[in-house]
């Protein structure tokens, strides 16, 4: 699943050579057709939009994907998804809702309107693909693209052969790594992060847990209780 994830993801990413500078982060709440068509044209159009998952009506759609993006959590859970998505560095600025009213609770409503008052955008997927299209202007699309990028035939091929070859000369650091960082803070026991890329693109960086979860009850720990021993022999924290 977890291959096949990324493959998916994958060809999403390829189709979008001219990577725009700066992409905003989104969130989709819900799996129904509307959310999976804004998701087509998100991938298709090359936009400067970000989707980093998906939130669905049911627990039992949690862990699935929806065209390569994957379900986070239920809608119930928003508040607890973009907690734990702030961890990894990023910050939701779109919200796209594309379920029915009936899905959103009066607590998941007020979230909403805490995050657009604090600057993020909220869109309602009806509108956008129904009267909005034709009572008044669409919303704004984020079609600003750069000048592509060079490349050359081949390119694809050969980094994934320079990549699956490093990825096998290194398995067995990379098998020892995994060991100690299971038996230091458990599984899972590889971290991801979003940090700025090539040309500020904002990229998934991966690296092995040298941190605990970031608490319970909505309470967010510090680094420095949140550590774990491994981590503190590397970073000279005592």
């Amino acid at each position: 699943r977890v291959v096949a994830r990324h493959v998916e993801r994958a060809k999403h990413v390829s189709g979008d050579r001219s990577a725009p500078r700066h992409r905003r982060q989104a969130l989709v709440l819900g799996s129904s057709h509307l959310s999976e068509l804004y998701l087509r044209i998100i991938d298709e159009m090359g936009t400067s939009i970000d989707v980093v998952g998906v939130l669905a009506e049911k627990q039992r759609h949690v862990g699935r994907t929806v065209r390569g993006r994957e379900v986070l959590g239920t809608v119930n859970e928003l508040e607890a998804v973009l907690q734990r998505l702030s961890v990894h560095g990023v910050n939701v600025c779109l919200v796209a809702i594309g379920i029915e009213d009936r899905f959103l609770t009066s607590r998941v409503r007020a979230f909403l309107s805490e995050l657009e008052t604090a600057g993020a955008q909220i869109l309602d997927l009806s509108l956008f693909f129904g009267a909005n299209t034709s009572t008044g202007p669409t919303p704004e699309a984020e079609l600003a693209l750069e000048p592509e990028l060079g490349t050359w035939v081949g390119k694809r091929a050969f980094d994934v052969a320079v990549a699956l070859t490093i990825a096998i000369a290194l398995s067995p650091v990379i098998a020892l790594l995994s060991l100690v960082a299971f038996l230091d803070v458990g599984a899972p026991v590889v971290f991801w992060q979003i940090r700025p890329g090539f040309r500020d693109v904002p990229t998934r960086f991966y690296k092995f847990k040298t941190m605990r979860g970031i608490g319970s009850e909505g309470v967010v720990l510090p680094d420095r209780l949140r550590v774990s021993a491994v981590g503190r022999r590397r970073s000279g924290i005592f």
